[in-house]
């Protein structure tokens, strides 16, 4: 239109209406025409002039117009605005109100559209982002998303941030960036890259928050190498012995044999085939007391075991001595008549029901610095997971087989190991360091007087306490000469 305008076709308005089938030929007129009177058309404003190819213009006033008189548009608020300007624009080209409105309409709609495609899939699970995920389903369009790892399936809130430590993490719908999660994890890479284990001095100490919470044997420092597991090709106590720079002579190992009653026969495993101080048995009525923090002067039993549910004796004890209340976590074969997760308080023991059938394969850890729900403690191990992932499972621990201890015509109603076949009657246990330790203990055994074979009496010399009271975190090597397998590329925990 401007252009046209500009080329003196001042008549164009006319052009927009057919039944006016002489605009078009007055208009063509207007550009040889020296003078053109345009008293016959209604849309120039009064008392303007222009010179049109040397002549001039004269226009009649608005109010005259058929359209004005619907509506003053020239000096009256009108508090509807779409409404006026599409009057005014209506009156300016003498088009129909009905069409523009539904046009004016029809670009909002695209708009609303546009915005609401925008705030769907633009700002929430977009292309190349987390997609499906167990984190809630709400972050996706909520007015706050947050962050998944694909490592450890962990879901963190926006507020919180990305995850500090997870080298494969995504956003999720309104989060307050997205970019420093990319940053971390170059950075972690760039770590990871410079951390590949070389022969060298290591720290065992397990810190959490700037505090120490446990001590990593070789093996949770560095997951999978088969000198320090005595695995494949060191499965064996001699290759494992004799494999070059060997778990038995780390400090690891002297700490642990130090802090507990070693000497006296009474110590626990420092690494796999760490032998005749470790795997204990005893006769499926033995009494246990796994005493947390011990001061190194109990003396004995002082309780007999109460009977449990169906035929169930509550033989296995737990004594809390730490100055802190202590989480006990079940896990593998769970007790069934016990929960997963029980909390001790100071100076409190609480005792778990052992079914007659047997329990196979069963493990109980002591976590502290636990939230209200028992998770989240300064070594968490087990799932739930906290946000910077998992621990390394350095916990102190009792773990367990307890024996079955039914008629001998009976013996298929006892409990089925992993391999299928019925439990032994008796029980397999140990107090082992092979992982790490969190805190000290001490496990004291009553075994009735009976020995390992079923009604003969006589106790055995395989049935016995492990005390380990001085097993404290200043034993832990700060500087441990440790030779990693350079063959394979492996991350060292921290």
């Amino acid at each position: 239109f401007n252009c046209l305008r500009l080329a003196k076709l001042e008549p164009l308005p006319a052009m927009l209406h057919p039944p006016d089938r002489g605009g078009i030929r007055n208009s063509l007129y207007s550009l040889q025409s020296s003078s053109v009177d345009a008293s016959s058309y209604s849309d120039e404003p009064a008392g303007v002039s222009r010179q049109v190819a040397g002549g001039n213009v004269t226009g009649k006033k608005l109010s005259d117009s058929p359209r004005s008189q619907e509506g003053d548009l020239s000096g009256r608020e009108d508090p509807d605005d779409v409404a006026r300007i599409v009057r005014s624009i209506s009156d300016r080209f003498r088009m129909n109100q009905l069409p523009l409105m539904q046009i004016a309409l029809g670009v909002l709609l695209v708009l609303i559209a546009y915005v609401f495609f925008l705030l769907l899939f633009v700002r929430g699970l977009a292309p190349g982002q987390c997609g499906s995920t167990v984190c809630p389903k709400d972050w996706a369009y909520g007015a706050s998303g947050g962050y998944f790892c694909e490592e450890n399936k962990g879901c963190r809130p926006a507020d919180q941030g990305p995850f500090p430590i997870c080298e494969n993490q995504c956003w999720i719908g309104n989060v307050p960036t997205k970019h420093i999660q990319r940053a971390e994890r170059a950075e972690r890479t760039t770590k990871k890259e410079s951390t590949i284990p070389k022969p060298g001095y290591y720290d065992l100490r397990l810190t959490r928050h700037g505090k120490m919470v446990g001590c990593m044997a070789p093996i949770s420092k560095f997951p999978g190498d088969p000198r320090y597991g005595c695995g494949p090709p060191f499965d064996t106590a001699r290759s494992c012995d004799a494999a070059p720079n060997p778990i038995r002579e780390t400090q690891y190992v002297a700490a642990v044999h130090r802090g507990c009653a070693t000497e006296m026969g009474k110590g626990t495993y420092g690494y796999a085939f760490d032998d005749g101080i470790g795997l204990k048995q005893c006769p499926p009525m033995t009494l246990y007391e796994w005493i947390l923090c011990p001061t190194g002067n109990e003396e004995g039993f002082a309780w007999s075991a109460d009977d449990g549910p169906r035929d169930s004796k509550k033989r296995f004890r737990v004594t809390n001595h730490c100055s802190k209340a202590i989480w006990i976590q079940s896990a593998g074969q769970q007790l069934p008549f016990d929960p997963a997760l029980v909390k001790i308080e100071p100076g409190g023991s609480y005792s778990y029901a052992v079914p007659k059938e047997g329990v196979p394969s069963t493990r109980f850890l002591p976590k502290t610095g636990c939230d209200e729900t028992g998770n989240n403690c300064d070594v968490q191990s087990v799932p739930p997971c906290p946000a910077e992932g998992c621990s390394p499972p350095i916990d102190t621990k009792f773990e367990a087989s307890f024996g079955c201890l039914v008629e001998a015509e009976t013996r298929s109603q006892c409990a089925k190991t992993g391999q299928g076949l019925p439990s032994t009657y008796q029980d397999w246990w140990d107090g082992s360091a092979v992982d790490g330790w969190t805190v000290p203990f001490s496990i004291y055994v009553n075994d009735g007087g009976w020995s390992l074979a079923p009604g003969v009496k006589g106790s055995s010399n395989q049935c016995k306490d492990v005390l380990c009271p001085s097993l404290t975190q200043e034993l832990c090597p700060t500087k441990e000469w440790l030779t990693p397998d350079k063959h394979k590329e492996r991350i060292m925990l921290s």
